[in-house]
């Protein structure tokens, strides 16, 4: 497990910026890793088991990450996944699976789109880097869950923050700060920068 982790920490420091679903020449359900402004690489683990230990670097649980963005979208499936202040996967329909249980979902980082379009009937997530990836999705259901991706990571931004208020029932004074509150405190901190530097 350690290993695991520390395999998706170098992928991350690299520039991961993706991760999709792919069959490799022998019909295996594998994964493959985007790096923005390099070349993809493939990855034996699936894509659910590789967004997992990506969680798990910033010691998150994907599980409750996927429960709160459910209870903000309303949607049971095909939710964005905010991870991190720059890490929010936003899910794109990426292949038509062949098993059951193989999963036709792929993720890219938010922070690494540029846009969605049309080229010869065929929808594409274009990235900033100049990569394009063709998905299954309709150019406006793929741009629809890039904006419930954004009101996702806001919403969870602003239950986070809502632990940091001060008043006289609910003083930061009288809680227990967990890891999540310094996590979308900091994000907050860094969204704020990012802003005002622009």
């Amino acid at each position: 497990m350690p290993e695991r982790r520390s395999i998706c920490k170098k992928w991350l420091e690299d520039g991961m910026c993706g991760v999709l679903p792919i069959y490799n020449e022998y019909g295996a359900n594998i994964s493959r890793i985007l790096f923005y402004g390099k070349s993809p690489i493939d990855e034996s683990r699936r894509v659910q088991t590789v967004i997992k230990d990506i969680a798990r670097v910033f010691q998150k649980d994907i599980d409750l990450i996927k429960r709160e963005a459910r209870s903000i979208s309303g949607q049971r499936t095909c939710n964005a996944l905010p991870i991190f202040y720059d890490v929010v996967l936003i899910p794109f329909k990426v292949r038509k699976p062949i098993g059951r249980d193989d999963g036709s979902m792929g993720y890219i980082f938010e922070s690494s789109i540029d846009r969605v379009d049309l080229c010869d009937s065929i929808s594409y997530v274009y990235l900033k880097d100049g990569q394009k990836i063709e998905i299954l999705d309709s150019v406006k259901t793929a741009r629809n869950r890039i904006v419930m991706g954004q009101h996702i990571k806001d919403e969870m931004l602003n239950i986070a923050l809502s632990h940091f208020t001060f008043g006289e029932k609910e003083s930061i004074y009288h809680k227990i700060a967990t890891k999540g509150d310094f996590f979308f405190f900091l994000y907050h901190l860094l969204a704020t920068k990012d802003d005002n530097s622009t």
